[in-house]
């Protein structure tokens, strides 16, 4: 029996509070980011209404990284 949750085309991605968490920033900071084109998201249906990739994430703290 498959599970539907596995279905889902955003199973295993990242919510926006655990980005921020990840880059230890506001949820409104992420948001920004976004806007700004220095991480990609995806829109969902949920509350809030972002998705992350493992990694779009992963290049985005890379890529912050060095900069600094």
């Amino acid at each position: 029996m498959n599970c539907p949750l596995r279905t889902s085309p955003y199973f295993n991605m990242l919510t926006l509070d655990d980005v921020a968490q990840l880059f230890d920033v506001s949820p409104s900071t992420i948001k920004e980011w976004c806007a700004q084109g220095k991480i990609q998201d995806f829109k969902t249906e949920s509350q809030n209404g972002l998705a992350f990739s493992h990694e779009d994430v992963a290049a985005a703290y890379f890529f912050m990284a060095i900069q600094n």
